[in-house]
């Protein structure tokens, strides 16, 4: 378990604090901003035009005078729809050689960096039950588990970056939303599936180091509580579109027909309880390590060990303002790489 909690710790110091945003040049594909744009675009500049503020200003005032290229924009996003928009901020921004910010090849290197890593960890875990250091339990069948999610979330995060993950959505193909969706879905049952069985690893583990009567009576119900909780959130995290498509295709629809639950309820309320239920895994086996009785320094050093999980409750809750910003945001590929990464850690 330390083993793990470390990798967690050093994947995340993996991430640079800023990135590793490469910054390029769109070339200039047109002289007028709005060329090829749809006609609710360019009615969103006549109107703009008509007003006292912007009266007789030139489509390429767009690339010139940031407000009446906002006053525009804000138009467009309430009076056209989502195919629109996005052609009108990818033609614009194409036009006025405006530069983005390309996270794709960060997020490929800190995917696998944190997957060689994780296996790398499992197969030592893997080789020390074999030659009989340590003896097999059911914590560990319940981490071999989740192997098959590790590789999985290496899969994802790779087909996801070549999908779009890291640049702005305006750039993305139609199709390859789509498909980034259709893998953002698949990877959040899959996150919850694997996150519980690594919490009930970690709950057999205690019950095989832990002799006290009590404290086991604990530990059970704490697992109780998580079987209890995964499939009620697996089942939310399905019934959240109806019918299910409306995942990966209602987004062009600024008011897809069908029933919508609150993804972003469904997400805070996962990752509060997460949170809490992180806490009093770190509380529980604290209480058993101050009445074993070793030196002082020793328990000091066990009683660290542990505390490592303070660092993962950390990051739990990092998790949740991500959440929020996936839910909320328009802009679905070019700025919820931080929800991935933590996810994946």
């Amino acid at each position: 378990m330390l083993v793990r909690r470390v990798l967690y710790a050093f994947a995340l110091c993996l991430i640079p604090a800023g990135g590793l945003a490469q910054t390029h040049e769109l070339d200039r594909r047109a002289v007028d901003p709005l060329a090829g744009t749809s006609e609710c675009a360019r009615t969103c500049f006549t109107k703009t035009n008509d007003t006292e503020a912007f009266q007789g200003s030139q489509t390429d005032d767009l690339c010139q005078y940031k407000p009446i290229y906002h006053s525009v924009e804000v138009c467009v996003k309430h009076d056209c729809n989502f195919t629109e928009i996005l052609d009108f901020k990818n033609r614009t921004s194409r036009a006025c050689d405006w530069p983005i910010t390309d996270r794709r090849q960060e997020i490929r290197i800190s995917c696998l960096t944190i997957g060689i890593l994780a296996m790398v960890f499992f197969t030592m875990r893997a080789i020390s039950k074999i030659i009989g250091f340590v003896p097999y339990g059911h914590d560990d069948s319940l981490i071999s588990a989740t192997l098959p999610f590790i590789i999985a979330f290496n899969i994802f995060c790779q087909v996801l970056t070549s999908k779009g993950l890291g640049l702005d959505i305006w750039f993305v193909e139609e199709d390859d939303i789509r498909t980034f969706l259709i893998l953002i879905f698949a990877s959040e049952l899959s996150y919850a599936t694997a996150l519980a069985l690594l919490k009930l690893s970690i709950l057999a583990f205690f019950l095989r180091i832990f002799p006290d009567q009590k404290f086991r009576t604990i530990v059970r119900w704490t697992t109780i509580f998580i079987l209890v909780m995964c499939p009620l959130y697996l089942a939310l995290i399905l019934a959240q579109r109806r019918p299910l498509d409306l995942f990966w295709n209602g987004w062009k629809n600024k008011n897809p027909q069908g029933v919508i639950l609150s993804g972003n309820l469904i997400g805070i309320t996962h990752g509060a309880w997460n949170v809490a239920l992180d806490i009093w895994m770190m509380i529980l086996p604290m209480t058993q390590l101050l009445k074993i009785g070793i030196k002082l320094k020793k328990k000091i050093g066990v009683i660290a060990m542990f505390g490592v999980g303070l660092f993962l409750t950390i990051v739990s809750s990092v998790r949740i303002p991500s959440l929020i910003v996936f839910s909320t945001s328009r802009n679905i590929t070019g700025t919820n790489h931080s929800s991935l990464y933590a996810n994946f850690c």
